[in-house]
């Protein structure tokens, strides 16, 4: 059983260590056909994490109404898991439509003032 973790443990260090380059959650975002609405929410967007050369990916696609960043941690435990695997999360075109302004404030208490319609942030109430 010892034998079996070490092997075990020195190929997941290989795995990594062939894999130098690698994602780690930035946004990417790819256009596609038109639809309603302006243009500009003509696209979808991608965040990738783990290796660039992973053999295996799993991609995840949040429910409604949830968005990609509700997978972030669970993508980022997941490659560091499972050696060779990357894992793609995507938002879809309605997303591009949500209001997320104050919540990438990280302050919760602004966050609460803004989407109650009680607090305006940069000039901007919530709608």
């Amino acid at each position: 059983m010892c034998g079996t973790r070490v092997l075990a443990v020195a190929v997941a260090a290989l795995a990594l260590a062939g894999s130098a380059a690698a994602w780690n959650g930035e946004r990417t975002a790819f256009a596609v056909g038109d639809a309603p609405g302006p243009a500009t929410y003509n696209k979808i967007w991608l965040r990738k994490y783990g290796p660039t050369s992973a053999r295996t990916i799993l991609v995840l696609v949040p429910g409604s109404p949830s968005g990609q960043a509700t997978f972030s941690s669970l993508a980022t435990e997941l490659v560091q898991l499972v050696p060779g695997l990357a894992v793609w999360t995507i938002d879809r075109r309605g997303n591009a439509f949500e209001d997320v302004s104050a919540f990438e404030l990280n302050d919760p208490a602004k966050a609460l003032g803004y989407y109650s319609g009680l607090l305006a942030i940069d000039g901007h109430s919530f709608a």
